[in-house]
């Protein structure tokens, strides 16, 4: 018995066993299934954030789209925003015109999203937050509209700021150019007093007194390690504040006020039926080119001066040819070419009529003939003047035969000739007489001159009037013998580039008294010019490049038409106005980038491109002038509030009474020659400017809505918006987003 309840025994301790074996399983189990339930919970909250998330990312595409709905419904076909009503201060929001509204949205311009903002539209900013509204996404079901999300933006204008990428070229090691006709983004004047992100260079060397000095390794060593190109002004606030390299910061907290990271300015101008039309391409190799070029592109630059209204177009493109080349030896003489030399600008018949004692009638005459150098470039060539006269009808015929013919080469001893210079040659004397004094009859007597320019090496004509039989300059003397012993008579060119005609009263007059010898003016100004009537330049100073052109500008040094005197291409609004700016250019390139858009509502943007900018008649004017801040500023401020919306470049010719305004107090120039000054300085900056552009910021906020429109998820981001403000070929504005980054990221 004992044996077997010792058995017994053993057989319930093992079954105890067994039960707590059994029931630990059981715990494990049901451990894991809990476990494995909460995973799965968690696995699900982690994965509807997840989705939740994601939903909110296509909600921001797909509001991003909406903006970009937004904006090109609200602007139009303006060519910028007005800052005024929807885009107050250049800001634009979201506004909810359906029910319900959403408003008050909390933390909206907070953190770093305040890093992509310049503080030029910082005011504006902060003022549009609060009156961003959502905007719901719903779908509908059964008919039932269901709420699933919301939007809100804030969208800046920022089409008038710099661009900090403007030059961005690895291998430039160019830092700075000097300025003088806007011919690279790099002439913009970046200066302390018109940019706080630039330091003062008087402070120390190492400063920012230019953007590629800083962001470019170039020969000089002031930066060891350049940057790339950036983004986002996000990331240019950091550098500007704590410096880069070797380059002293602009100072603490100096985020960037004028600048964007972007920029993007296509070619084209707008037609007066609004369609976009390319410019033509100006030769490169002008220079070079022969007179009688008639290659595909020369033949398209004629072609588009008859189309502006150059009709002759074979001449200005020889003027043109003349201007770019290094000689001085004008293509066709009997043409408006012009080249740097001394031109022939007026003749005089001196005479003294003497009745010997005989009663010999005699008359001695000789030929003096001015030459005028109104360039503001010398010129060390030596030059001498032939001069071929000869004396005609007096009744009965004069004696002396061939003797009276004056046929001479005369040597000016000029070198170098600088603007203003004059000079007088004279002929020697030749006597005209007969001995048949009853009959003598002087009322048709006369000189015809040829006088020609000569260069003394190589004795090629390089000015002449006179050169044929039809275009000799015939100078009435016979009514002269009645005043006196001696006298002059003469003719004057009006405007010397167009002299080669003296038959032509346009280029050739007399004065208004031929009697009075006052009326010549040999050594000093014609006294019949007409440079200051309406159109005309209003100045008598000339310049020629002899080198390639560097800007489309200089355009504006050129004459057009043999009948219009003192007329040269006119950038300024006027009868001599052409709009060279929108037809032609120097570059191939279809985009430019890091130009400034005249629209600009940021007046020391604009001021970058008039600071330090010659302002002169014509290059190298000795009253010129280079404007300083303060004029710089005044101009972009009188350019917006005078002008209005600048459609294309060539719109700048109405910047007339701006300057008139901001040269007020600064020159002595007389009103009549001030217009050239004024043309300069469209000259001078058309190649830095182009309205072609607009450029937005974007602060985006999305929600994804549940029940109770409790907030499941929400993302937040900034973006750049490139938008045209032409209509391009396929009828729309053309418009993509450059960046865009969730500042989750």
């Amino acid at each position: 018995m004992r044996l077997i309840e010792k058995q017994a025994a053993r057989d319930q301790s093992r079954q105890g066993i067994a039960l707590v074996i059994v029931l630990g399983f059981l715990a494990i189990l049901l451990i894991m299934g809990v476990g494995f339930a909460v995973s799965m919970r968690v696995e699900r909250i982690i994965s509807r954030s997840a989705l939740d998330h994601i939903r909110a990312r296509q909600f921001g595409e797909a509001a991003l789209a909406r903006v970009v709905w937004d904006i090109n419904d609200s602007v139009g076909d303006a060519l910028f925003p007005k800052w005024s009503g929807d885009w107050t201060d250049g800001a634009f929001v979201s506004l909810n015109n359906s029910s319900p509204t959403f408003t008050n949205i909390p933390n909206f311009f907070y953190g770093h999203v305040t890093n992509y903002v310049p503080l030029a539209l910082w005011t504006a900013t902060t003022n549009a937050v609060k009156d961003a509204e959502w905007i719901p996404f719903t779908y509908t079901d059964n008919g039932q509209e269901h709420l699933i999300g919301r939007y809100s933006y804030i969208v800046l204008d920022c089409s008038g700021f710099l661009d900090v990428n403007f030059d961005y070229d690895p291998t430039n090691n160019h830092p700075i150019a000097s300025r003088r006709f806007g011919e690279n983004p790099r002439e913009l004047s970046f200066t302390n007093t018109l940019l706080r992100e630039i330091r003062n260079p008087n402070t120390n060397p190492r400063v920012w007194t230019n953007m590629i000095v800083c962001r470019l390794s170039n020969t000089t060593g002031l930066v060891k390690n350049p940057w790339g190109r950036l983004e986002t002004i996000a990331e240019f606030n950091p550098l500007i504040t704590r410096g880069y390299a070797n380059q002293q910061p602009a100072g603490p907290n100096t985020n960037s006020v004028n600048f964007m990271a972007y920029s993007r300015f296509p070619r084209g101008y707008v037609d007066s039926i609004n369609v976009v039309q390319q410019p033509i391409r100006i030769p490169p190799n002008m220079a070079t080119l022969p007179a009688n070029a008639s290659s595909a592109d020369v033949l398209a630059f004629k072609s588009r001066l008859q189309t502006i209204g150059i009709t002759d177009s074979d001449n200005f493109f020889l003027n043109l040819r003349d201007y770019s080349d290094s000689d001085h030896q004008p293509l066709k003489l009997d043409s408006f070419g012009t080249e740097a030399v001394p031109m022939v600008n007026e003749v005089v018949v001196s005479n003294r009529f003497t009745i010997s004692a005989s009663g010999v009638y005699s008359n001695e005459y000789r030929v003096l003939v001015e030459v005028w150098y109104p360039f503001t470039t010398a010129n060390s060539d030596n030059y001498d003047v032939r001069i071929i006269a000869r004396y005609n009808d007096m009744s009965p015929p004069e004696l002396g035969g061939a003797t009276l013919t004056i046929n001479e080469t005369i040597p000016m001893n000029v070198n170098p000739w600088t603007l203003g210079r004059f000079y007088v040659v004279t002929s020697s004397v030749r006597v005209a007489s007969t001995t048949n004094a009853a009959m003598v009859n002087f009322a048709s007597a006369n000189v015809d001159v040829s006088a020609r320019v000569v260069a003394r090496t190589g004795g090629a004509e390089v000015d002449r009037v006179g050169g044929t039989a039809a275009t000799i300059l015939n100078i009435p003397i016979g009514q002269s013998y009645e005043g006196g012993a001696s006298f002059v008579r003469g003719k004057a060119a009006d405007d010397p580039r167009i002299n080669w005609d003296g038959s032509n009263p346009i280029q050739w007059r007399e004065p208004a008294n031929p009697r009075s010898s006052s009326s010549y003016t040999l050594g000093r100004t014609n006294a019949n010019l007409t440079y200051n009537n309406a159109g005309a330049d209003g100045h008598t100073l000339m310049y020629v490049a002899d080198r390639p052109l560097n800007a489309v500008g200089e355009l504006g040094q050129l004459l057009y038409d043999a009948t219009k005197p003192w007329h040269t291409v006119s950038l300024i609004d006027g009868p001599s106005f052409m709009p060279v700016l929108d037809h032609f250019t120097l570059t191939t390139n279809e985009v430019r980038y890091g130009l400034v858009n005249p629209n600009s509502y940021i007046s020391n943007v604009v001021a970058t491109v008039y600071h330090d900018m010659p302002v002169e008649r014509v290059p190298y004017d000795p009253v010129g002038f280079r404007m300083n801040a303060t004029q710089a500023r005044t101009l972009a401020g009188q350019q917006r509030q005078n002008i209005g919306a600048i459609t294309n470049v060539s719109d700048l010719r109405f910047l007339g009474p701006s300057l008139q305004t901001t040269f007020a107090a600064i020159t002595n120039l007389p009103l009549s020659e001030r217009p050239g000054l004024y043309e300069s300085v469209v000259a001078n900056s058309a190649g830095l400017l182009s309205p072609r552009q607009q450029l937005y910021t974007v602060i985006l906020a999305t929600q994804v809505l549940g029940p109770n429109t409790n907030v499941l998820a929400e993302q937040r981001g900034v973006g750049v918006i490139w938008r045209d403000p032409y209509i391009t070929s396929n009828g729309v504005h053309q418009t993509f987003v450059r960046n865009f980054r969730w500042l989750t990221e």
